[in-house]
């Protein structure tokens, strides 16, 4: 008589490898929290996208956005607005990634590139006004909507044409 053995194996990550996925406790600050979240976001939103989730790609990328302006993050959310069918929402996200994200490493380069294409679909679908406000610090605002957060330069807003 045969007998069968049937089995699982489950594998445990070892309490060491547990804990280093884990924050220590001493980099429990706020600011460390802060950074936490937003990672956990940014990669919620590159893992969304690279399968094809565009609805939840954004809404991720969004929220690494509302947790810390990461203008790398900006751009990806800029991308996925436009490859979703709303290019008029990336444009702005996608114009301050092109000004502001890294581009020293080759992989950062062609992110940049690709940020650069989205926002040339982008400006097919709308017009754009970009000030640069001569005196820091000065507050610029349109509609009563303060444009320029950083105190630096003010974008926006998108007056939308019809092109036909």
């Amino acid at each position: 008589m045969r007998a069968i053995v049937c089995g699982s194996i489950s594998l445990l990550a070892s309490p060491a490898a547990r804990a280093q996925s884990l924050p220590s406790t001493t980099d429990e600050s706020p600011e460390a929290d802060v950074e936490l979240r937003f990672q956990a976001f940014a990669q919620l939103g590159d893992r969304e996208r690279a399968a094809g989730h565009l609805r939840e790609a954004a809404r991720a990328y969004r929220q690494a956005f509302n947790v810390r302006h990461d203008p790398v993050i900006g751009g990806r959310l800029g991308l996925v607005l436009v490859e979703g069918g709303r290019p008029e929402d990336g444009a702005e996200l996608l114009l301050n990634a092109i000004h502001r994200a890294p581009s020293t490493t080759p992989a950062e380069r062609a992110e940049r590139k690709r940020f650069f294409e989205a926002h040339e679909v982008a400006r097919e679908h709308g017009s754009w006004v970009e000030v640069i406000v001569s005196h820091a610090g000065a507050r610029v605002t349109v509609d009563g909507i303060d444009r320029n957060d950083e105190g630096v330069e003010a974008r926006g807003p998108r007056v939308h044409e019809q092109h036909g």
